[in-house]
């Protein structure tokens, strides 16, 4: 494949991805920066094109500046995804005067090394600035577009040094031996650059799902689905290296008629509320789901009976000093399993049938469940 193909086929690739991914961003508008990329995307297409027309230096300076821009929309859109300002108009800047600075060269036709080099130094810097920030996102698909772009900056450096101590041979890998390498080296590269955002975009959009699928959409808290699956692997864990565990059973008291008497939007507001509450009465590591309606419950890696209780004493004094109405109470039952074998099902069920125990004393308390062979069978718990 000889250059001017080449350049034909990099700057179709690159136009034919910036049309999918702009329909991309019109299907996924919420996606911040898609567009950007897209632009990016087109950008470079265009300059890809130009630079390669060699016999005019007026288009070699024009698409020398389309690819810088291009980066430079690439290196926002990735910014704008991490949640971080894009600073569009000074990365902008910086590329124009980079480009610029080509016409202040003596002798500019005669003086193509020196072009080669200011012109891959600047896109080295930019590739590397957008693998630093795809570094910083995570995901499998991000990670491999980082190293990707670390790779298109190492080349473009090389290639600055190559023109720089060779210049009589600076387009030896568009028309010598190296051509084939070449190819092959700027399809992998650009293919992966077009599509890097687009398997980012998907990436995001399965992980949403299954945040979805996992979570409670009020709370925000793992819904049942989703602590099922975390405590299957917690207690997978607790067998490979034994250590204490405790469960907490929380149900708000009265509910119903806080829902009759000030409405299902004051009652969303008070699970909100709790759910944040004894959020911040958790540790990183603990576990906390809602598992329906008002009731919550929360798994406790590592801890041991007397401080699950002060746990549950703390949460429950702390809802009961809520000022504003509805006045709130919340019925705990504690069940721990100190040598780490209990089925994680069982200390569910002793810490349910403690909260069972919790509610018949008369609600507003804690309960600690009793040994297993002595717990009480789980009786239906009334409407409330």
């Amino acid at each position: 494949m000889d250059g001017q193909t080449l350049v034909v086929v990099l700057s179709l690739v690159l136009s034919l991805t910036a049309i999918m991914q702009f329909l991309l961003s019109r299907l996924n508008s919420d996606v911040v920066g898609l567009r950007s990329w897209a632009i990016g995307c087109a950008l470079i297409a265009g300059g890809v094109y130009a630079n390669g027309q060699r016999d005019s230096f007026a288009m070699i300076m024009a698409g020398n500046w389309l690819i810088s821009a291009g980066h430079v929309a690439m290196l926002v859109g990735v910014r704008c995804f991490r949640g971080l300002p894009g600073h569009a108009v000074p990365l902008l800047l910086l590329a124009t005067v980079m480009t610029a600075s080509l016409l202040l060269l003596p002798e500019i036709a005669a003086q193509s090394s020196q072009r080669v080099v200011i012109h891959a130094l600047t896109l080295g810097v930019f590739a590397a600035a957008i693998g630093f920030n795809f570094l910083h996102i995570s995901g499998f698909a991000t990670r491999i577009n980082a190293w990707i772009f670390f790779l298109d900056a190492g080349f473009q450096i090389a290639r600055s040094g190559w023109a720089l101590l060779h210049p009589s041979t600076i387009d030896v890998v568009k028309q010598g031996s190296l051509t084939p390498m070449f190819s092959v080296l700027s399809i992998a590269v650009i293919f992966t650059v077009a599509n890097a955002f687009t398997l980012m975009v998907s990436e995001q959009l399965r992980d949403e799902l299954a945040r979805k699928a996992n979570h409670d959409p009020l709370t925000g808290l793992l819904n049942r689905r989703g602590f099922d699956l975390i405590a299957d692997k917690l207690f997978a864990a607790t067998q490979r290296s034994p250590r204490p565990l405790a469960a907490l059973m929380m149900d708000l008291d009265h509910f119903k008629r806080i829902n009759d008497g000030f409405g299902h939007a004051a009652g969303d507001g008070v699970l909100v509320a709790f759910a944040r509450l004894v959020s911040s009465h958790l540790r990183d590591g603990d576990i906390f789901a809602r598992m329906g309606g008002e009731e919550f419950i929360a798994l406790l890696p590592g801890c041991d009976p007397a401080t699950a209780s002060a746990v549950a004493e703390r949460i429950r004094a702390e809802v009961g000093l809520r000022a504003a109405p509805p006045r709130v109470t919340v019925s705990i039952g504690v069940a721990t399993d100190t040598t780490g074998r209990t089925e994680v099902t069982d200390l569910i069920r002793h810490a349910d049938a403690a909260l069972y125990q919790a509610k018949m004393e008369g609600r507003d308390r804690i309960a600690i469940a009793p040994p297993k062979d002595e717990g009480p069978d789980r009786k239906p718990i009334e409407a409330f």
